[in-house]
């Protein structure tokens, strides 16, 4: 438990700091009026799309679990699993994307409609981050919850990296571009420890 725990407790850390950061430093930054108006639109951005892929990974994170001994079959459901989250999260992250205006003034209202490019940025990242949540299912299957630390760290570090350059250039619009930096910097490291735990156990 102690072994296993302490990459848990990281892990979580970590998605602490990296969903956390950038709000911070646009608060600093850019004063808590700019801070709120972020967070509303990070929440419009992300609820519809991070509530279907926890879903998907609260129910197949069991059934992956039963099948950590027969690593084809797993990968196989992952796919599978994989698919279906795209083929929903996608077409909603589209519709967001090519009508955040709309969308804005439905929830926010008609003098919100200027952060419209902060929302088309962040339902990028919000599609992007609903998929590679659900690639992480197979890494906690396997008891591989190490492989979970590095890759939220490496998503940290890509946004402490950049968060304030960025807000510092673009401001809000900016603070949205660090998020999905380091989102999309955690990719190559996500489809590297799948090929290894697939492969190395196909080998077995």
């Amino acid at each position: 438990v102690i072994s296993r725990g302490k990459w848990m407790t990281l892990s979580g850390i970590f998605n602490y700091l990296y969903h956390n950061g950038d709000k911070i430093v646009v608060g600093k930054l850019l004063g808590t009026g700019a801070l709120g108006l972020y967070q509303r639109t990070y929440s419009i951005s992300m609820l519809p799309i991070t509530e279907i892929s926890d879903t998907f990974g609260k129910v197949t994170f069991p059934v992956f679990v039963k099948m950590s001994d027969d690593i084809a079959r797993l990968k196989r459901a992952y796919l599978r699993s994989l698919l279906t989250i795209t083929v929903i999260v996608v077409p909603l992250g589209v519709l967001i994307f090519m009508y955040p205006q709309i969308l804005i003034m439905i929830i926010l209202g008609p003098q919100w409609v200027d952060v419209a490019p902060v929302l088309r940025v962040l339902t990028v990242f919000g599609v992007i981050r609903a998929i590679s949540i659900s690639s992480l299912s197979p890494f906690y299957a396997v008891k591989r919850q190490e492989f979970v630390s590095q890759i939220t760290f490496v998503s940290f570090l890509g946004l402490v990296i950049t968060i304030i350059p960025f807000v510092n250039m673009w401001g809000l619009v900016g603070a949205a571009y660090s998020a999905l930096f380091g989102t999309l910097i955690s990719l190559p490291l996500v489809a590297y420890y799948l090929n290894k735990i697939f492969s190395i156990k196909n080998k077995d």
